[in-house]
């Protein structure tokens, strides 16, 4: 337990420390989203995907509550902050999802819905 707080704080002060989203920084979260996979050849890491989902939930929320409750940061400032918050977390579950879910095959039955036959309003109109 102790060994997989450590490999998230570690995770975490990369992340959050990180000054340019470039190609390098990208390879880095895809290689964290594979590593959880049976995919890397590590048998012993592989963690489900719902359990993965709720951690980046959690922390996602645990952030953002850290960050609403910061008396010495500007509006201005906190929302940009949150803003790259919710881009790194979405871009890193899209990572994890990548690596977890494996694409159709060519010859796979595609169920397709029927079309509308009604039009449906929006709730608020």
């Amino acid at each position: 337990m102790t060994f997989r707080k450590d490999m998230l704080t570690m995770y975490l002060r990369h992340v959050l420390a990180e000054q340019e989203w470039n190609d390098t920084f990208l390879q880095y979260l895809s290689q964290v989203g594979k590593m959880h996979t049976n995919q890397a050849g590590l048998s012993s890491i592989n963690i489900d995907y719902i359990h993965i989902n709720v951690l980046l939930g959690y922390l996602q929320q645990t952030l953002i509550d850290i960050l609403c409750n910061a008396d010495n940061i500007d509006e201005i400032n906190k929302h940009g902050i949150l803003i790259a918050i919710n881009k790194l977390f979405w871009i890193q579950n899209e990572f994890f999802t990548m690596h977890y879910f494996i694409p159709l095959k060519d010859d796979a039955i595609i169920i397709q819905t029927p079309p509308l036959t009604k039009k449906l309003k929006c709730c608020w109109m």
